[in-house]
């Protein structure tokens, strides 16, 4: 994959020790789950930096806590989802993130996993990638994690606007995700949620409960045709 994005601060993983751990998919996250057929797309915020990328090989641990998060949710869809090392792709799942370069450590901690994901980023991928491969898939249901992956796709669409996002400027996640859900190109439902890894501060667990119990519920209505 080429990269459109200024390199200060992002490399493709293309880059990353000669392209060894580089992969055929549009990023690191869909290695793990990719299907073409999914009925739920599953949006986060970034795969993580380099050195992550680099110590794993292309791929995820399983001490990520943030996939131990995103593994108990899904699981509560209804939907089986096995951990990253046993290398077992659901049908029904498609990952991806909202930046598909990954953040370079620039700080004084090496195995910082936290970084601050500029707006152009989130922009730049959501224009050049994100509604494409939307169209590709073509999920009954797209679940975003955070406030960044909710602009990928509020970009994609061009609306950032109605929904009350400016480019560069914080917003409000809690009145979003308790309007759930939000419709984009006619009919796809957008079921915004909260970043697993910091939603322990910012959203309740019984909030965060029923933030997923809903979409289970859309998902329970479906035509059988459609879960398949």
């Amino acid at each position: 994959m080429f990269q459109l994005c200024s390199p200060v601060r992002l490399v493709n993983p293309s880059q990353v020790n000669n392209g060894l751990y580089d992969s055929a998919e549009i990023g690191p996250w869909t290695v793990w789950q990719g299907s073409l057929e999914a009925k739920v797309m599953i949006i986060g915020k970034d795969f993580g930096p380099v050195w992550y990328f680099r110590d794993n090989k292309g791929g995820d641990a399983d001490d990520n806590r943030t996939n131990d998060t995103v593994i108990k949710d899904v699981r509560s869809l209804g939907i089986p989802i096995r951990h990253p090392s046993e290398k077992v792709r659901c049908d029904l799942l498609f990952f991806t993130n909202s930046v598909l370069c990954l953040p370079e450590n620039i700080t004084s901690d090496a195995k910082s996993m936290s970084f601050e994901i500029s707006d152009d980023w989130v922009k730049t991928c959501a224009k050049e990638f994100l509604r494409d491969l939307i169209e590709i898939v073509a999920p009954q249901v797209i679940v975003t994690l955070g406030k960044e992956a909710f602009k990928s796709v509020a970009y994609a669409y061009d609306r950032h606007r109605a929904w009350g996002i400016r480019p560069g400027a914080d917003f409000n996640l809690t009145k979003i995700v308790d309007k759930k859900p939000c419709t984009v190109d006619g009919n796809l439902l957008v079921f915004p949620t909260f970043h697993p890894s910091y939603r322990h501060i910012t959203r309740p667990a019984p909030k965060n409960s029923k933030d997923w119990a809903a979409i289970k519920e859309y998902l329970d209505k479906l035509p059988q045709a459609a879960r398949a």
